[in-house]
């Protein structure tokens, strides 16, 4: 008989969605709880099942940073929290990180797509981006966004109010101290594991403040950009910067309906 694996607690990113910077939180919170966090880009590098590597290693938190509906699905985990940005930052993003910031050393795949952008224009390279992004917006484009025990978050809301926000994805997680009777009424309907070892709201401000987009890009302020940097520029909506009519068109030819799914616009005519 398998032997049932312990709660799990889960973080669900994608790439160019500050993955590394939420990582870095949760890496920092589970060592002032005594979790054993694990970061997974790739599950399929692993060498065996996910849930097999879990249970071997003795995971409390995993954080899945380039997350899929399928492994999802096929996860057993207790709660979680999936943080998305708008895709067209996205696009602006990985296409700063591709052509100049982001390591290609063992990465054939990214060593092409930068000697394919430093070939061309910004403009042209802003559309060979949305191609390169095909295969990782499906991840966004199929997942279901009505899962109980997942909680959604925008990147966007993080940034315009940090504390509130990890207060509200801690809290929904069981970590952060405090009774929180409606969360506890709902774990207790569904089973979900509240752990007993809690964050103070005190200890998550630090980590936030050490934490800040000042300290990790050196001193600058979140709009104040460095190309070179892997925190570019720290604010959202940069895509109006850089996107014409050509964009905005081929964009939605490329991904019809996804700003509409993910709550970003009220329909495909921005």
């Amino acid at each position: 008989m398998k032997q049932k694996s312990k709660p799990l607690l889960a973080y669900f990113g994608h790439h160019k969605v500050a993955s590394t910077w939420m990582s870095l939180i949760i890496e920092r919170v589970s060592k002032e709880l005594h979790l054993n966090h694990t970061i997974c880009f790739d599950p399929a590098s692993l060498g065996k099942p996910l849930e097999d590597f879990i249970r071997d290693n003795n995971v409390d938190f995993i954080s899945l940073t380039n997350a899929s509906p399928k492994t999802v699905r096929n996860l057993d985990y207790s709660r979680a929290v999936h943080i998305i940005r708008d895709p067209r930052d996205i696009i602006i993003s990985g296409y700063f990180s591709h052509l100049i910031s982001h390591p290609v050393k063992g990465h054939a795949e990214l060593t092409e797509m930068r000697d394919k952008l430093i070939q061309v224009p910004k403009e042209e390279g802003l559309l060979l981006e949305m191609e390169y992004s095909r295969l990782r917006f499906k991840a966004l484009i199929n997942w279901d966004f009505n899962q109980p025990r997942i909680m959604e978050v925008k990147l966007e809301d993080i940034i315009l109010s940090p504390m509130d926000k990890m207060t509200g994805i801690f809290s929904f997680l069981g970590l952060l101290e405090g009774k929180h009777s409606l969360l506890n009424d709902i774990a207790s309907k569904v089973g979900l594991h509240t752990p007993t070892n809690q964050l103070t709201h005190l200890k998550l401000a630090e980590i936030l403040e050490e934490n800040r987009f000042e300290r990790l890009s050196q001193g600058r302020v979140p709009g104040v950009e460095d190309i070179n940097s892997h925190y570019r520029k720290g604010i959202a909506g940069d895509w109006k910067n850089h996107f014409t009519r050509q964009h905005k068109d081929h964009f939605n030819n490329l991904f019809p309906g996804l700003l509409v799914k993910l709550g970003y616009e009220g329909d495909d005519a921005w």
